[in-house]
């Protein structure tokens, strides 16, 4: 109860922070820009972020087969959208691992090699994005020499770092064999000694995608280069055309970094900021970077249709309580 509240009032701020957004750079001049969006550009964009998301289950299809399990792109794709949208809404997207329980439910996977999984398919990507994050300071520094104070330059350096400790440790607990001969000294404490057997469970299953890290490198990287269509296309749409591919490219990881400050759920008002920031570099105006931001929320709708997964979910879940419950007072 006391999670769900700090949740809802962590939204609740992140929302005020855009209200706060919107009157101090102007509601009427962004809706003026919004209402004047080219749409076929904006739904070749939106297309291609289905595109993603496809790309992302089959990624994720490829690495449980390499388990062995064999289920189907439709079940691996629930799990995939089921996790997207429960990373909306919560810090640093961390509600994505949802995923591993929706395969564990659905198909009877065992959660460490859902989790395994789900890791495995989401931590080279993100990678690329921490590689992205500093290729775009350093792109900022050197080649458009933005007029930007220090403090600025040490937030974006702060986010960057932090991406990167999360990646070290993603993959160090995934791949890294002498980690299991740490963990035991930390077993003995509170709390811990589950969470660390999960680990070492994790760490034992996701040896066996070493063969196919090659296949998820390449995928990963042709993700990476969907998500700069997307940007492209959205810019398109806005009547943008000075912000390269290239671009495109550097700004999607150096924006959406933004989301993964653990303050609020899914960067919530803080990439609202962010994005004003950086785009002002490349002389966005501020309605035109609050009109781009909501392209980019407006994805969120396609994201809606994991509601009905983990919905579905929660309601199997329940239903094998009750099952449960019966037969305990019948016996």
């Amino acid at each position: 109860m006391r999670k769900t509240l700090l949740n809802l009032l962590q939204i609740l701020i992140g929302i005020s922070i855009i209200v706060a957004v919107f009157y101090f750079y102007g509601f009427n001049k962004t809706l003026e820009v919004v209402r004047n969006i080219y749409l076929p550009y904006f739904f070749i964009g939106f297309f291609f972020y289905i595109i993603r998301n496809l790309m992302g289950t089959w990624r994720m299809q490829i690495i449980l087969e390499n388990f062995e399990y064999n289920i189907s792109f439709l079940s691996v794709f629930k799990a995939h959208m089921g996790g997207i949208i429960t990373s909306e809404f919560t810090p640093s997207r961390t509600g994505y691992f949802y995923a591993s329980l929706i395969l564990k439910r659905n198909d009877n996977i065992p959660f460490e090699v859902g989790l395994s999984s789900v890791i495995s398919s989401n931590v080279l990507e993100f990678t690329f994005k921490v590689v992205g994050v500093f290729l775009g300071i350093i792109y900022l520094i050197w080649v458009l020499k933005p007029l930007f104070s220090i403090e600025v330059y040490v937030l974006l350096v702060f986010i960057a770092l932090l991406m990167l400790i999360i990646t070290i440790i993603l993959i160090l607990a995934l791949w890294w064999e002498k980690a299991s001969n740490i963990i035991p000294i930390f077993e003995k404490v509170p709390y811990l000694n589950t969470v660390l057997k999960k680990i070492k469970e994790v760490q034992s299953e996701s040896k066996k995608i070493k063969p196919i890290l090659w296949k998820i490198i390449v995928i990963s990287l042709i993700i990476w280069g969907i998500k700069g269509i997307t940007w492209l296309f959205f810019f398109f749409s806005l009547g943008i055309y000075e912000i390269s591919y290239f671009e495109c490219m550097l700004l999607q990881p150096l924006v959406s970094a933004f989301s993964f400050i653990p303050l609020f759920p899914s960067g919530i008002g803080i990439q609202e900021i962010g994005i004003i920031f950086i785009l002002g570099i490349f002389n966005i105006s501020p309605p035109q970077a609050i009109a781009y931001d909501i392209l980019l929320r407006s994805m969120f709708l396609f994201n809606l249709l994991g509601i009905f997964f983990v919905l579905s979910v929660i309601k199997s879940s329940n239903a094998k309580d009750e099952m449960i419950q019966k037969k305990l007072m019948e016996e």
